[in-house]
């Protein structure tokens, strides 16, 4: 009697055994555990180089070596003989011919340790069939992001979608962004590591890179896969017991509510961005969490009050910041733009221009 109970189950349980099974299958066939390592560092593929603002006396000093464990580190001091001073270390194909095929993977992973730096920016240097050509300098198309770097060695996880065109290319050849055709990184000739942003004149530093690899982040099927298998398990509870009750009718009447109270969605919208401006996680989809109000609507009465987007509203309030702390102090340029809430300070000077036709440092000048 008791194995004929247990089969019955089993055969009313076999719908739920069968699905989960081809879902982990169709899941872990979809899931890629495939990545390219660049360090620990084999010279035989690969080739390290180091560069700065330019050479001769009073620019930024720079060189690296390898240790045992194969890391590759990175030492510099920096000057002042430009207003922003910077080092950054490569990695390239010894053939030249041969690229890192990033359209391959979605996500950097760099372990790395410092004992000042803060700010440090990743850069992919991009070989475009058709436009980079040997006899054309800064013809590769450079996109850059910048992590924030916690003391001691950590993991960092840089999605591609991360990566920006850089300014200072964008103005060198006087494109605009969408005049760059999309780029899928299978032509990948440098990957570069940059001083620290936030570093003044005369202060050394060293960048110790234990690990380097590009790979694909998995995060998004892993949760999308747990989630769909939990759904299904609670649904097909939930009408398992539906089933199983009987069911009863229950008298009631009906509860008189008292009128809400109007909310003001447009001003707790512009409260909410005044006082979060500064957050470089600030985004639509984010004020829409917080508050309880659709993107859509935020978007749309944000249009129609002040005929802006929520993008040109939020650079509004943060380059008139901006243009205060310039006006008023002396502090570094890339550390107003950290605080007001850009993290990258190629994509700060991008938009400052956009607004105000000039440079951060023309404006000051002025």
């Amino acid at each position: 009697m008791g194995k004929s109970l247990l089969k019955v189950k089993f055969f009313k349980s076999l719908p739920f055994i069968v699905f989960s099974a081809v879902l982990l299958l169709l899941g872990f066939k979809l899931i890629d555990f495939g990545n390219q390592s660049i360090v620990p560092f084999e010279s035989d593929t690969i080739k390290i180089g180091v560069y700065c603002e330019g050479h001769g006396e009073g620019f930024s000093k720079v060189s690296y070596r390898v240790d045992s464990n194969k890391a590759v580190i990175l030492d510099y001091e920096l000057t002042n003989k430009i207003e922003e001073p910077f080092v950054a270390l490569y990695f390239k194909n010894i053939d030249t011919n041969v690229f890192f095929q990033f359209g391959d993977f979605n996500t950097l992973i760099v372990e790395l340790e410092s004992p000042k730096a803060t700010r440090i920016p990743l850069t992919l240097s991009n070989n475009k069939s058709g436009f980079t050509s040997l006899h054309r300098l800064f013809s590769n198309i450079p996109f850059t992001t910048t992590i924030d770097i916690k003391k001691g060695k950590h993991k960092y996880e840089v999605p591609l979608d991360d990566f920006e065109i850089t300014s200072w290319w964008l103005r060198k050849y006087q494109f605009k962004d969408d005049e760059i055709p999309e780029m899928n990184f299978n032509r990948v000739n440098l990957i570069i590591i940059g001083s620290c942003q936030s570093l003044g004149p005369f202060e050394k530093d060293q960048i110790k890179i234990s690990s380097l690899e590009i790979h694909h982040s998995n995060t998004v099927a892993y949760f999308l896969l747990g989630g769909l298998l939990i759904a299904f398990g609670i649904s097909y509870g939930v009408i398992k017991k539906l089933n199983s009750r009987k069911k009863v009718l229950v008298p009631y009447h009906k509860v008189e509510l008292a009128p809400e109270k109007t909310r003001n969605e447009f001003e707790e919208i512009l409260a909410f961005i005044g006082l979060n401006y500064n957050n470089p996680e600030l985004s639509l989809s984010e004020t829409e969490k917080e508050l309880g109000i659709s993107g859509k609507n935020i978007s749309i009465l944000i249009k129609a009050k002040l005929g802006l987007s929520f993008k040109e509203y939020l650079n509004n309030l943060r380059l008139a910041e901006v243009k205060r702390l310039l006006k008023e102090t002396n502090r570094p340029i890339s550390e107003i733009a950290y605080e007001v809430g850009y993290n990258n300070v190629t994509h700060f000077n991008r938009v400052f221009r956009k607004y105000n036709d000039m440079s951060p440092k023309d404006y000051r000048d002025s």
